[in-house]
């Protein structure tokens, strides 16, 4: 249904606000993370990407389509894998148990 360059993506509002609800589920689901959890596995930057759902809730008039284009090619797969890596950690560690 979406293209997958930016041109279409800035060309594209339903594009643009499917993909802002993600990023803004991405940053509730981090508030619910432990602050242990945050703690630990600290080299994430878990406080950004709060704030980023919170600017997209409640500044989303704010938004700059070309970081948000940034975010969702760049960020988002490097945060998808550093939980993967997380999760690697939290498997071993209930292995060893």
């Amino acid at each position: 249904m979406f293209g997958s360059d930016e041109e279409d993506f800035l060309d594209n509002k339903v594009y643009q606000t499917s993909t802002a609800f993600s990023i803004l589920q991405i940053g509730e689901l981090v508030k619910r993370l432990s602050p242990e959890l945050r703690d630990e596995f600290g080299e994430v930057t878990w406080s950004k990407i709060a704030g980023m759902r919170d600017m997209f809730a409640h500044q989303y008039h704010n938004v700059i389509p070309e970081l948000q284009w940034k975010t969702i090619t760049e960020r988002v797969p490097a945060l998808r894998e550093a939980c993967l890596e997380i999760i690697e950690v939290l498997e071993s560690r209930h292995e060893e148990d």
